[in-house]
């Protein structure tokens, strides 16, 4: 699952718990621009396997998704 933290009517983060409550061991990517990369980490780590600062290049999320399967 790829998915953004801020969107109309349901977060990331909510999306992510509910597909984990279904699928637990499908890997997550989540993107934000809200924070630095660290903070996001720290803030969204424990819920995602992979956490993204946008603004994202191609490079950027080929290397996010390449860290799900490494």
């Amino acid at each position: 699952v790829m998915t953004d933290e801020r969107m109309p009517e349901m977060s990331g983060s909510i999306l992510i718990g509910a597909v984990s409550s279904v699928r637990p061991s499908l890997p997550i990517v989540l993107m934000t621009g809200y924070l630095s990369e660290t903070a996001a980490k720290k803030k969204y780590g424990a819920v995602a396997d992979v956490v993204l600062k946008k603004p994202l290049s191609m490079t950027d999320m080929a290397n996010g998704m390449a860290q799900l399967f490494t």
